[in-house]
C-alpha cells in the first residue's frame, strides 16, 4: 500500500493579489496619465523639428524593454526623494501654466526618474539614466 505525501500549505503567509511589476506599471500609468499635457505637447515639437523625436523614443522604448528585468530589480526605497518628486512636480505646473514647454517636457523625465529612485532605490534609477538621457 503507498501513501501519498501533499505538500503543506503554509496558511500563515498572506496571498498577493497582484505582482509588484503590476502595481508599479499600474502608478506609473496614474503618473503618467497626471502628465498628459505634456506627453500630449511631445508629438506637434517632433514634427515641428523634423520628426527625430518619433526615433528617440522608439529607442528609449527599446531600451526599456532590453533592461526591464533590471528596472524592476527594487531593493532599497529611498521614501525621501518624495520630496524632489514634489518640488519636480511643482516645476513642471508652473511650467505648463506660463507655458514655458522646454521646462515642462524636461521636467517630466526627471519626475519619472525620482519616481524610480523613490520607489525601487538606486539601482533601477542608474539602469534608468541612459533612457533618461536619450530624452535629453
Amino acid at each position: 500500500m503507498s501513501t501519498v505525501v501533499t505538500p503543506a500549505i503554509d496558511m500563515r503567509e498572506p496571498k498577493r493579489l497582484l505582482a509588484p511589476q503590476l502595481t508599479v506599471l499600474a502608478a506609473l500609468g496614474v503618473m503618467l496619465l497626471a502628465f498628459a499635457p505634456t506627453l500630449i505637447s511631445f508629438p506637434p515639437a517632433w514634427l515641428r523639428e523634423g520628426g527625430q523625436g518619433f526615433f528617440v523614443a522608439a529607442f528609449a522604448g527599446y531600451l526599456i524593454w532590453r533592461d526591464r528585468d533590471k528596472l524592476f530589480e527594487f531593493r532599497a526605497a529611498i521614501p525621501e526623494v518624495s520630496l524632489v518628486i514634489a518640488g519636480l512636480s511643482v516645476l513642471w505646473l508652473a511650467a505648463y501654466i506660463l507655458n514655458v514647454q522646454v521646462v515642462h517636457q524636461a521636467s517630466l523625465p526627471l519626475v519619472l526618474l525620482a519616481w524610480l529612485l523613490a520607489v525601487g532605490g538606486v539601482r533601477p534609477a542608474v539602469v534608468a539614466l541612459p533612457i533618461v538621457a536619450v530624452f535629453f
